[in-house]
């Protein structure tokens, strides 16, 4: 129907930061359908979307043709456009900063001479966000080798990316522990994060009695 104005490709640049939850993303399409598009979604040479990619995605939500603006910046300028119109617009979790930075400093070889320009270090984009450079690294982890609801729950606030990061690092390469041991915890309703008693029984007959459960807190042994 639109031609496909509201079916574009995104600048990894602005990949770094995550899309609208629905809930947000059905009321900016309200506001859209009722007032317009107030900001056009500002596109690279190549038509991929560098800012307004939720406008674009709540345009097609509220069947509204979406306008365009070309960027036409230095090399330099276009990473630093994402982070400052993000910043200013958006109210960050801990946990969306945390994988903010990391994403922000990984963007060091996207084939194109504008990821690299301007790149960030773990330490540098910690800074940018007002985090610690080990909170970088534990979002860094999370993003690459935990599951994406993973991610999304600690880009939520759900969960603590540092208690995200050290379930992976206590799972090491079973991935499939990491998994059951997250889905357990979301069907729970709970934000304690006791070991499941079966996993508690495996280790139990390996290693004979436990001294310390690390997801316990002070009310159990």
């Amino acid at each position: 129907k639109d031609g496909g104005m509201t079916q574009r490709p995104s600048s990894p640049i602005a990949e770094i930061y995550p899309l609208m939850d629905p809930t947000s993303l059905a009321e900016l399409a309200d506001s859209i359908r009722r007032s317009g598009l107030r900001e056009p979604i500002v596109v690279r040479p190549d038509g991929s979307v560098l800012d307004g990619r939720n406008r674009l995605r709540a345009c097609a939500l509220a069947d509204v043709q979406p306008r365009f603006t070309e960027f036409d910046g230095s090399d330099e300028e276009p990473l630093q456009l994402v982070i400052d119109t993000n910043s200013a617009r958006r109210h960050l979790t801990e946990g969306e900063k945390a994988t903010v930075a990391a994403r922000l400093a990984n963007l060091r070889h996207g084939g194109a001479r504008t990821v690299t320009q301007g790149a960030y270090t773990q330490r540098s984009a910690a800074e940018k966000f007002g985090i610690s450079e080990r909170t970088v690294r534990d979002a860094k982890l999370v993003l690459e080798k935990g599951s994406a609801e993973l991610a999304s729950d600690v880009e939520r606030g759900l969960i603590a990316v540092r208690a995200a990061a050290e379930m992976i690092r206590a799972a090491g390469k079973d991935h499939l522990l990491v998994a059951e041991y997250h889905r357990l915890r979301r069907e729970s309703g709970s934000v304690e994060w006791y070991t499941p008693r079966h996993i508690l029984a495996l280790v139990s007959g390996l290693f004979g009695q436990i001294d310390l459960d690390p997801a316990s807190n002070t009310g159990t042994p």
